[in-house]
């Protein structure tokens, strides 16, 4: 498998495949954007004719863009701040990607007439309220798989067979910590209050390749950021003409307010801040799974102290004792309601028992606490939440000419479509029947 994204132990320490009596399927991925496709599947649609809601949502293509990027060029073509767009999901650059923004008060022409560079607007409705982050019923995927060998086809088939019956391990892909884990160390540094460290990683994580030489605009405002003194932060501003534009906000502040660090990091956008820590929970969740994974029965065994949930609408329940029990396991192998993982945060449900002190375990080995994300500030620390550990991928079809394999699936809100093609290519990892 060659896809560009590989699992990371340092954040992903036991990535198992459950597809063990499966040899590794070789396939090449992402080779161009449109082997990639998603089509978000939003929980309510936009619709014409309301003329007094005043948020327009509206449809968007986006192609080898971020959700991020795309936010921040609509908001800047309508005049906009980008914490003004709503959205129901964030999705990665790789692709082509269909999904929906809203914005209240907007001309839904104006809208529409958008001519942006990698993005259209397919159509627009109107809606009483702002898109939220969630908000999805889950997103279908449609991948090109090149140069697998036809002689694989049989296995490949098996293989996602498997998944679709037995269920997929609910992972955060790669994609999740940023290359080498940089999005979890953010967070990290963010949640012990480390600002300098925390504005360091973030600016040093916007150096490209050739930008490690010592007059680049980054390496420069790296530089200032570093000194004590305070002209050095004034003369920040002269580096904006020049600097990605993520990074101008904290060159003007680094200007008006010289070696005040908290103010730069609130300069900072709160959405960035909070994917930065829920980066740590990712890594929290994936400690978890990995060790249910290992456990005899695997991720599907309902465990007494579990907290059970719907892979599709996040719904939840305690696992059931005594007479509940034994329809609480079916449940799980039907992929209808499944044990879950911590999302960490002072408001998430507990769980008991073995599963609690797993839980607590991987907080330690994460080195992540509880207070500590409760005292962030504003609206940065997260409530917490639970997430299923399998996701049963639905509709799932492929067909083949040749060696070129196309590929299309639904997944719940949340999982990685590069996790289901791990489980066929499986790049360095260990089969979940070598553990057992």
């Amino acid at each position: 498998m060659s896809s560009g994204l590989q699992s990371d132990p340092a954040h992903d320490p036991a990535r198992l495949y459950c597809t063990g009596s499966i040899a590794p399927i070789p396939f090449v991925h992402s080779s161009c954007l449109e082997d990639f496709r998603v089509e978000e599947l939003p929980e309510g649609q936009p619709e014409a004719g309301q003329e007094d809601w005043t948020h327009v949502w509206f449809e968007i293509e986006k192609r080898g863009l971020s959700t991020a990027q795309a936010v921040g060029r609509v908001a800047r073509a309508l005049g906009r701040e980008a914490r003004e767009v709503g959205y129901a999901g964030r999705k990665d650059a790789m692709g082509v990607t269909r999904q929906f923004l809203s914005l209240e008060h907007v001309d839904a022409a104006a809208v529409q007439g958008l001519e942006l560079k990698d993005l259209r607007v397919l159509a627009t409705g109107r809606r009483s309220r702002k898109l939220r982050v969630g908000e999805l019923a889950g997103n279908r995927f449609d991948l090109t798989l090149r140069d697998l060998p036809p002689e694989r086809h049989e296995d490949l088939e098996r293989a996602l067979s498997q998944l679709s019956r037995e269920g997929l391990p609910n992972f955060y892909g790669p994609q999740r910590f940023g290359a080498g884990g940089v999005t979890r160390r953010l967070g990290n540094l963010l949640v012990r209050g480390d600002w300098r460290g925390y504005l360091r990683a973030f600016v040093h994580s916007h150096q490209g390749p050739g930008e490690v030489r010592e007059p680049s605009p980054v390496a420069s405002l790296l530089m200032a950021l570093d000194s004590d003194q305070r002209k050095d932060w004034r003369a920040a501003r002269s580096l904006s003409a020049d600097l990605p534009a993520s990074l101008v906000p904290l060159a003007k502040q680094m200007a008006r307010r010289p070696l005040d660090l908290a103010s730069l990091v609130r300069t900072l956008p709160r959405r960035t801040k909070a994917l930065h820590v829920s980066a740590l929970q990712a890594a929290v969740f994936n400690r978890v799974l990995g060790q249910r994974m290992i456990e005899p029965g695997g991720a599907r065994r309902v465990l007494p102290g579990d907290l059970l949930v719907d892979p599709w609408t996040g719904e939840g329940m305690p696992a059931p004792e005594g007479d509940g029990a034994a329809e609480a396991q079916v449940q799980s192998d039907l992929l209808r309601r499944v044990p879950s993982g911590p999302l960490p945060g002072p408001a998430a449900q507990r769980t008991r028992g073995t599963v609690a002190e797993w839980e607590r375990e991987a907080l330690a080995q994460a080195d992540l606490d509880l207070e500590a994300l409760a005292s962030l500030p504003g609206a940065l620390a997260p409530k917490g939440a639970r997430r299923a550990l399998l996701v049963g991928p639905r509709d799932v079809t492929w067909e083949a000419e040749g060696a070129v394999v196309r590929l299309r699936f639904t997944l719940p809100p949340g999982a990685y479509a590069t996790v289901l093609l791990e489980e066929l290519g499986k790049p360095a990892g260990v089969s979940q029947s070598e553990t057992q």
